[in-house]
């Protein structure tokens, strides 16, 4: 799907499948970007700050935010600069059991910077919204996405591991992207 960067999303729904509650769960792009990195690839929430789900860029480098309630949010940003006209794999992990959510980006584990880590384990992210691709709406102003989303997946209830990681990653560099 390619997203313009100007006024281009879809709206996902609701479903099942994207109502996280307490249970871990990994989402996984496929992305191509533009010379500019605008915009979020991901965000499902609850007014601005209450059980809010983002995946976004900061400085053109990855971010995983989660906010469970207002004022008590833990973010990763990854180490990894998205480059032009390139293919990245990009996953996003709740683990219940860390203390930060968890970025990979062409299957390796970023090296990256933690803001306000804490426990993950009880955090509800159960949000009755719609999840959207490709726009994000914060303090009023919506920004988009600028760029290709080739595949998106989701694991609900699953906090994939390294090597599972690695070998989806592998396999699908090789039959997909």
């Amino acid at each position: 799907i390619r997203f313009n960067g100007v006024d281009s999303y879809l709206v996902l729904g609701n479903p099942p499948s994207l109502e996280f509650g307490t249970r871990s769960f990994t989402m996984a792009f496929w992305i191509r970007l533009p010379e500019e990195i605008t915009g979020a690839l991901s965000e499902k929430k609850v007014g601005d700050f209450d059980r809010r789900i983002l995946v976004s860029f900061s400085e053109g480098k990855p971010v995983f935010s989660l906010n469970h309630s207002k004022g008590h949010y833990t973010y990763t940003v990854g180490a990894t600069f998205f480059e032009p006209d390139r293919w990245y794999h990009l996953v996003a992990v709740c683990d219940r059991d860390a203390s930060a959510p968890i970025i990979y980006v062409n299957g390796k584990r970023e090296k990256v910077f933690v803001s306000t880590p804490g426990s993950l384990k009880d955090q509800d992210f159960n949000s009755g919204a719609n999840a959207v691709l490709g726009e994000r709406s914060y303090y009023g102003k919506t920004t988009y996405f600028n760029g290709v989303i080739g595949q998106f997946t989701v694991w609900n209830g699953v906090a994939l591991t390294n090597r599972q990681i690695e070998t989806i990653y592998e396999y699908e560099r090789e039959h997909a992207f």
